[in-house]
């Protein structure tokens, strides 16, 4: 299974027209403005950032329905299975 970042990078790739280095440099953007790491970072924490910047990085691309797409990628990481993180298996001890 991919880790957080591998999975909504995929996400992104399979609701925009952007390409794969596309999706995983606009998710990489976007963590780097929050100071996350994409090694590390947990899903609690990449919904927490993509809910508050993906909209507007998304409309700087020029998608007309960047809050649509937003709200759609983070449902579905909500529920897809990713493998934990070290933060993650730390987190449960």
């Amino acid at each position: 299974m991919a880790g957080v970042f591998d999975k909504t990078s995929e996400l992104l790739e399979t609701l925009t027209a952007m390409s794969r280095m596309q999706c995983r440099g606009t998710i990489r953007l976007i963590l780097n403005a929050a100071q996350a790491d994409a090694n590390n970072v947990s899903r609690e924490r990449m919904i927490e950032i993509l809910s508050a910047a993906l909209p507007e990085e998304l409309s700087k691309r020029g998608f007309a329905e960047s809050g649509a797409i937003a709200q759609t990628l983070i449902g579905q990481l909500r529920t897809v299975p990713i493998s934990d993180t070290a933060y993650d298996v730390f987190a449960k001890i």
